[in-house]
């Protein structure tokens, strides 16, 4: 089950379109990772192999950087 949270950490990849999100913090560190690795994932031709560098992001990011993906819900707060 998804939580809500009112607070914005620096670390945070918000969800969105706006030039707000991708001027976001966390949003800048994580298209950062995802440019560094992206030649990696373009390369390999294997499904499981491409799969496994997406995994291998997320863990980092979740488990070195500690961030959570957050998307604004209908009533203003975040959805974890």
């Amino acid at each position: 089950m998804f939580s809500t949270t009112d607070r914005i950490l620096p670390t945070d990849i918000l969800c969105g379109k706006t030039k707000a999100f991708r001027t976001h913090e966390g949003n800048k560190v994580f298209k950062a990772i995802i440019d560094r690795h992206l030649p990696r994932y373009l390369e390999d031709p294997s499904r499981n192999s491409r799969r496994m560098v997406v995994g291998q992001v997320l863990s980092y990011l979740r488990d070195e950087i500690g961030v959570r993906f957050l998307k604004m819900n209908d009533r203003g707060s975040w959805t974890v």
